[in-house]
């Protein structure tokens, strides 16, 4: 689910030639045998989140707005080593905007929700910053924020279960929203959906040309995660792959864009070496490799040409554990009746 995407970064390309001169682009070969790289990960991690809104109001007797969401959560790993026990963590919560309450108001509706029969998390929406404070007047700036504030929960306890794990990983989604506090492992970010435009002229053209299991040539962005007080920035090298073949999909179809953490490959390099040396190029080709070969061949399965194995499995599991949305809406109304 949380393969998100955001279309304000048309500026952010920092070095499109990272690997390779614009006009010298040309696919990059797949080679399977580099899927034995034993520096590829062998985790892959997801969270899904489902919420309705089950109350709202135009204005209160503060004068604000108020929506109240109700909803589950959860996030999970599975590891392909034979004998490693999967996670799987699993929340309900109520997501509201708590604008014009204090900490101390809003703290025992807190505890009485976790303390309830059916435990729930209380994810408390405030405004951060002065275009947020005139946001908090409008009741659909309103109800967008408070639904913000669920996938950033989620976000934030997939990167929980990445630091927990702490050990190389794919997760669904970008780089940034999964990096851990530092980079001494590796972190790859698969994203299915591609809103976003990075390339224009050749390296474009390359892009289309695609056939499955090539890569593109890899280049430097910068990709950021949270808003106001929690905006945090990386350099991130990506590059795209086509995981599966145009005969199948078209040649829009079945292009995943990858991220890894600049700092990462930055601390594998010996001093007076380049960035994108042979050994770091031999990576981006494995997990180029390693993804085609793990890609779900189920095209049934929506964002099956783009979604790998292990990923549809944890989405899968994620959602047998998930209560009806409408019913567990209704049980939280109950709740908090």
């Amino acid at each position: 689910m949380s393969d998100i995407e955001l279309v304000d970064n048309q500026q952010s390309v920092l070095d499109i030639e990272l690997e390779e001169a614009a006009e010298k682009w040309l696919p990059i070969p797949f080679f399977p045998d580099l899927a034995n790289d034993t520096r590829l990960p062998n985790w892959f991690l997801d969270g899904s989140v489902t919420s309705l809104e089950i109350a709202g109001s135009a204005i209160d007797n503060l004068g604000y707005p108020r929506v109240i969401r109700a909803g589950q959560m959860g996030v999970g790993a599975t590891c392909r080593t034979d004998g490693v026990r999967n996670r799987k963590e699993f929340w309900r919560f109520v997501a509201l905007n708590a604008a014009g309450y204090t900490t101390a108001e809003i703290n025992p509706l807190r505890t009485d929700l976790k303390q309830a029969e059916i435990p729930h998390e209380l994810l408390d929406w405030t405004p951060s910053s002065t275009k947020e404070q005139d946001a908090a007047f409008d009741l659909m700036s309103v109800r967008t924020l408070v639904r913000d504030q669920t996938r950033d929960e989620m976000l934030a306890r997939e990167r929980e279960l990445v630091e927990a794990i702490a050990e190389p990983a794919y997760c669904d989604g970008r780089y940034v929203d999964h990096a851990p506090a530092n980079d001494d492992f590796l972190v790859v970010g698969v994203i299915k959906s591609q809103r976003a435009k990075y390339l224009s002229g050749k390296p474009l053209q390359v892009l289309y040309s695609l056939n499955e299991g090539e890569r593109t040539p890899a280049f430097l962005i910068e990709r950021r995660r949270g808003q106001g007080r929690t905006r945090v920035g990386n350099q991130v090298i990506t590059f795209y792959v086509r995981l599966t073949s145009p005969r199948l999909v078209g040649p829009g179809g079945g292009l995943a864009r990858i991220e890894i953490s600049e700092r990462y490959l930055r601390n594998q390099v010996r001093l007076g070496e380049k960035l994108i040396n042979q050994g770091n190029q031999k990576l981006l080709s494995a997990i180029a490799a390693d993804l085609t070969q793990l890609r779900t061949r189920d095209l049934t399965y929506a964002r099956g040409a783009v979604t790998v194995e292990p990923i549809r499995l944890i989405e899968r599991e994620l959602r047998l554990i998930f209560r009806d949305t409408q019913m567990a809406a209704m049980e939280t109304m109950c709740l908090l009746n």
